[in-house]
């Protein structure tokens, strides 16, 4: 324990790391939110059957635009690119709020959640980029992204938290509007960041054909380094298993234990408790050499507790 508060000092005695822990934490609380609420809205519309085909469509541009997300990271200064990414989200989350509150047509209302969903894919790879550039050591780096990992854990906490707590007394509409104004605040935090443009610029302009190669250079790394491509794609996997359960809870909540709507987020945040204690314990993993063991191991632990089928008859509402 006394390890992770020295790494949790290392990044609040830096005002700038401090700001940027604080927005990312809200990023997170703000995007698996807002899942829940979509998630929801799609399960009253159409039963378990819609809420997970509302869920692959919502994460279908995701998947195509976050290899650009990566690539802005990359070429453009990154305190802009973070800064304008929360602004963006902030718009795009009001937007949502608005056609659910105003009853627009669902496929306008999935057409403007897609966008919203899509533009979260900028914060992530922007954030890996932009703390080398802030962080003053290999020490203060190190204790950033371990900060990083834990407010990404703790926003799968706190925002299916929060987000239940607002569906039970009002609606999606209502999640989506307070989580704009939590990226709003997150705009504001990373707005006075000043960083170093060198190194982040292109040296030549590039045409769209060269962003497109840059963008998905990834790919072809992966495809060529078996290893690494193994490792993705075990995360991956846990990736698709978590957004299968996050169907499951809503079905869940308001089908099978008729708790209501407020319950769904509810499950997701108890779901995420799990890995808020692991990002605790994964503090104890920086310097190992192997690290292996410690992903097998999760991805037994993680597997085995959702190994049980029990049919719940929730398919439709």
């Amino acid at each position: 324990m006394r390890g992770q508060l020295r790494v949790v000092g290392e990044v609040v005695r830096d005002p700038r790391l401090l700001r940027i822990e604080l927005a990312f934490f809200g990023f997170n609380a703000a995007e698996f939110g807002t899942w829940v609420a979509i998630l929801v809205y799609a399960f009253n519309r159409g039963g378990a059957s819609l809420a997970g085909t509302v869920a692959a469509i919502q994460l279908v541009p995701s998947g195509l635009v976050a290899p650009f997300g990566a690539f802005a990271g990359d070429r453009f200064r990154r305190d802009r690119v973070l800064f304008f990414a929360y602004l963006v989200q902030a718009v795009a989350l009001a937007s949502v709020a608005v056609a659910l509150t105003a009853d627009a047509p669902f496929a306008l209302t999935l057409a403007v959640a897609a966008v919203a969903s899509a533009s979260l894919t900028f914060t992530r790879p922007t954030q890996s980029a932009l703390l080398p550039s802030v962080a003053r050591n290999a020490e203060e780096l190190t204790a950033a992204n371990a900060v990083s990992t834990f407010s990404e854990n703790a926003g799968v906490v706190v925002g299916p938290f929060v987000a239940g707590v607002v569906l039970a007394r009002w609606g999606p509409g209502q999640v989506f509007a307070l989580f704009a104004a939590v990226m709003a605040v997150a705009a504001l935090l990373v707005a006075r960041l000043r960083v170093s443009a060198e190194d982040v610029e292109p040296a030549e302009p590039m045409g769209a054909r060269d962003v497109v190669r840059e963008s998905f250079g990834g790919f072809r790394f992966l495809f060529h380094d078996r290893h690494a491509g193994l490792l993705v794609l075990v995360l991956s996997g846990g990736i698709v298993a978590w957004g299968a359960l996050d169907v499951l809870f809503v079905a869940v909540a308001i089908t099978l234990l008729g708790k209501g709507e407020g319950w769904a987020g509810f499950l997701s945040s108890a779901s995420g408790l799990g890995g808020l204690i692991g990002s605790v314990l994964a503090v104890g993993l920086v310097g190992r050499r192997r690290l292996v063991p410690a992903l097998g191991g999760g991805s037994v632990a993680f597997g085995g507790s959702v190994i049980r089928r029990r049919s719940c008859g929730c398919t439709s509402q």
